[in-house]
């Protein structure tokens, strides 16, 4: 099991390596609701981000990565992402955008 987290967080830090974190990008622009989640959808709000290609991704608290969804030019200043099959606890979306990334803590509560 350790092995396997391991190698889920080089590879992280290795995709990592090849972005660019950046305060430019003002985290206010990407807000997740309802915060704490007891549905089976999330609200991802994309505001200022309309017409650009966005990957989003969500990873455990243990670093797996759960899901990988690509939106082609956001139209919607708001998307859904379907999370009916994530379990009660605390994960990470992490939305990148022009090669720079925003990440978003969230709970789920069945």
């Amino acid at each position: 099991i350790i092995s396997n987290r391991v190698d889920i967080w080089t590879d992280v830090v290795l995709k990592l390596q090849s972005l660019t974190y950046s305060n430019s990008l003002d985290e206010k622009t990407i807000s997740i609701f309802p915060n704490p989640v007891t549905g089976n959808f999330i609200n991802v709000e994309f505001d200022q981000f309309q017409n650009e290609t966005v990957i989003i991704e969500i990873y455990s608290a243990a670093g797996s990565l759960i899901l990988n969804k690509s939106y082609s030019e956001v139209k919607n200043a708001v998307e859904q992402v379907n999370i009916s099959e994530l379990k009660t606890g605390v994960y990470i979306l992490k939305a990148e955008i022009n090669n720079e990334i925003i990440s978003k803590t969230f709970i789920v509560h069945h």
